[in-house]
């Protein structure tokens, strides 16, 4: 398990070049990103400081990942489209779920992990990354 959640943690990354980052992808079948820009401890509850997160998970035999979302908050939320939601009101409810996880592929992942990487180095952003 690797974690990346400060400034100095992301420049070693980021000097590593895209190969470390692939190998990290590479041998990890969960990915964490959690986004904290907005988390206000007091109010990550029901407040409105909430921190979000996506969970990326390697589906082995065809190359990408599948994606659950989740968040801070105590309200109502949908971990398979990343919205403030109840099923009654998603397009994808006639009487159950039919809503299907989000899919990307290798590629979107390292581009998505790489803007993570860039906002953290050029507006010091609040995120972590987990390799597992």
């Amino acid at each position: 398990m690797k974690t990346y959640e400060n400034k100095q943690q992301f420049e070693k990354l980021f000097k590593k070049g895209d190969d470390e980052l692939i190998k990290l992808m590479d041998k990890s079948k969960t990915i964490i990103i959690e986004d904290l820009s907005e988390f206000d401890p007091d109010k990550s509850g029901d407040g409105g400081g909430y921190s979000f997160h996506t969970i990326y998970k390697k589906m082995v035999p065809f190359n990408c990942w599948y994606l659950v979302y989740g968040t801070s908050s105590i309200l109502e939320y949908c971990n398979l489209t990343g919205n403030f939601s109840n099923c009654y009101n998603c397009i994808y409810f006639d009487g159950i779920c039919n809503c299907k996880p989000k899919i990307v592929s290798n590629t979107e992942l390292f581009n998505t992990i790489k803007q993570v990487i860039d906002e953290v180095m050029k507006f010091d952003g609040k995120y972590y990354v987990l390799f597992k």
